[in-house]
């Protein structure tokens, strides 16, 4: 025995189904009475039709009184003939059904991404900002398996310290802290949709199974993003020091190591290269020749030799004591990669100074072709030609140096230079 009852139709309600004239308002306890009385009845056919040895032993008596309890649908009053009052009740009471029922049910879209989330589901859902993203922005994303987007983020990250925009990193951070839910949300939809595509007819507990794998966080991936940043910071701190070095070198910070280093290499030897090459940074000296014996030079006995060879004067002397880079130095040396003084004087003001500006200068029947370069050391080169030698003077002072005092030794040092 089955009874049907349509709540939803629109010439009848609840209220008008058991008689909201007769019984509701006027008789509570009745209708009361009458509902729980048709729901025993109820209970007791059903018991018997469940079990259908006993079907054909249905008491009479119920099945009567069943009869008898039942609303005699002719006797509900028309729709017609209700008050207003009892017409908003049966809206109130109708809404509160309808509503009720439909609150209990959800999307099986929103199951899915309910499982793809995690037990985090109703935070993240709910909630605009992540606390988490602002303080670990490209590990948060790893963690939420949104590998592609922490990467970025951490390139981004390493770029940065390595700059002077370090305060881009806080907005990247802030950003994140606000949209990282918005963005985690939208991810997860799209890889559910993609889920679902690929899947085709299966049910939607193997779905269900699916997001769960998928979705979820995943610390493997935050140690495998530590790793990597690691990584490429390491190769970027390479490049870093590798790039820092060739400045060095190519500012002429350390150059009497580097021309030490240079004749180390060419053993003494003049150079057998390409002459008046473009200058590149390095000088080499020719051996054969004396010094001594083309030119006259006085060096102050405060400046002590360094013992580079006869072919080439190097002399220092420690203006400062307590400085780091208190030392001035001078050296006059022959060198064997250059005939023409002119095109060395260019080239090491274009390698240095990035042109070509030079000076000339006439001192004791000597003409130079002169210029500074600054780096840790400040510097003033000269350059001339005798007896088709090419003669390159350099006077180095360090950064800590008396500038007054070993500029003075420099004047007095190039104005001694004559030839023999």
């Amino acid at each position: 025995m089955c009874i049907i009852m349509d709540n939803k139709n629109e010439n009848s309600s609840l209220a008008n189904l058991y008689g909201t004239n007769n019984n509701v308002n006027s008789s509570p306890t009745n209708f009361n009475q009458s509902v729980n009385s048709n729901i025993q009845n109820t209970n007791q056919v059903n018991e018997q039709v469940n079990h259908p040895d006993n079907i054909n032993q249905v008491p009479n008596q119920t099945i009567n009184n069943f009869q008898n309890n039942t609303p005699n649908n002719n006797s509900v009053p028309p729709i017609d003939s209700l008050t207003e009052e009892d017409k908003k009740k049966n809206e109130i009471i109708d809404s509160y059904i309808y509503n009720n029922s439909s609150n209990n049910e959800i999307s099986d879209d929103e199951e899915y991404l309910k499982a793809f989330v995690g037990k985090n589901y109703e935070k993240i859902k709910n909630n605009n900002i992540s606390i988490p993203a602002f303080f670990f922005t490209e590990l948060y994303f790893f963690y939420r398996k949104m590998f592609a987007i922490g990467f970025i983020i951490g390139i981004i990250h390493i770029i940065i310290i390595n700059s002077s925009f370090f305060y881009l990193g806080i907005i990247i951070n802030i950003l994140s802290m606000l949209f990282v839910n918005k963005i985690y949300l939208l991810n997860a939809n799209n890889k559910i949709n993609k889920i679902k595509a690929s899947m085709g007819a299966s049910s939607k507990e193997e779905i269900l199974n699916k997001c769960t794998t998928k979705g979820g966080t995943s610390v493997g991936l935050v140690v495998g993003g530590i790793i990597l940043e690691c990584i490429i910071m390491i190769i970027f701190l390479i490049i870093s020091l590798f790039s820092g070095f060739l400045n060095l070198m190519n500012s002429g910070f350390l150059s009497d190591f580097a021309k030490s280093i240079n004749s180390a290499i060419s053993n003494g030897s003049n150079y057998s290269g390409e002459v008046d090459a473009e200058f590149d940074g390095t000088i080499f000296y020719d051996s054969n020749i004396n010094v001594n014996d083309k030119i006259s030079i006085n060096v102050p006995e405060v400046f002590v030799s360094d013992g580079t060879g006869s072919y080439e004067y190097s002399y220092s002397f420690n203006s400062n004591p307590n400085g780091t880079f208190g030392n001035c130095d001078v050296s006059l040396g022959i060198v064997s990669n250059f005939s023409n003084p002119e095109i060395l004087a260019k080239g090491m003001a274009k390698f240095y100074n990035n042109n070509e500006n030079i000076t000339t200068t006439n001192i004791n029947g000597i003409t130079w072709y002169g210029l500074t370069y600054s780096s840790f050391y400040n510097t003033t080169a000269y350059v001339m030609s005798y007896d088709n030698k090419v003669y390159l003077y350099e006077f180095e002072m360090g950064s800590d140096a008396d500038q007054v005092t070993c500029q003075a030794y420099n004047e007095q040092i190039f104005n001694s230079i004559s030839l023999k």
